[in-house]
């Protein structure tokens, strides 16, 4: 018998989803959003704010997804801990008369069955997925 631990990261799940849109040559960003500070109360109970929480990541006050296909969006719970989102593509971006920018964002349904189920450790710094 092997003695061996098995371990699937976030990159082979995303590639057993069928019908997966990310590939290769998409320019793709992970974003954890952490449960501290200004909207705290967004992540108190997740499932009745998803609303909030979208206008909230959809509205940035930086370019941040500036040439972004797609997003890859984490709620930080404990520590490292994360869980697991959505994935969203990038539609648009546009600067706003208030000095942001507001991202047209459309959530990707081939990852819904996994959406807020996955709990995974991830480096609380946003990363490109090559």
């Amino acid at each position: 018998m092997l003695d061996q631990e098995i371990g699937l990261t976030f990159k082979g799940l995303m590639s057993l989803i069928k019908n997966n849109p990310l590939n290769e040559i998409s320019k793709i960003k992970y974003v954890r959003h952490k449960s501290n500070g200004e909207f705290s109360e967004l992540f108190d109970n997740v499932f009745l704010n998803i609303a909030e929480l979208e206008e909230y990541q959809r509205i940035q006050s930086k370019s941040v997804f500036k040439n972004i296909d797609y997003i890859i969006s984490f709620l930080g719970t404990e520590g490292q801990k994360s869980l697991f989102w959505g994935v969203f593509k990038v539609v648009n971006e546009k600067y706003s008369e208030n000095n942001l920018y507001e991202y047209e964002l459309e959530e990707m349904p081939q990852f819904s069955e996994l959406k807020f189920r996955g709990l995974c450790c991830i480096k609380p710094l946003t990363a490109e997925f090559s």
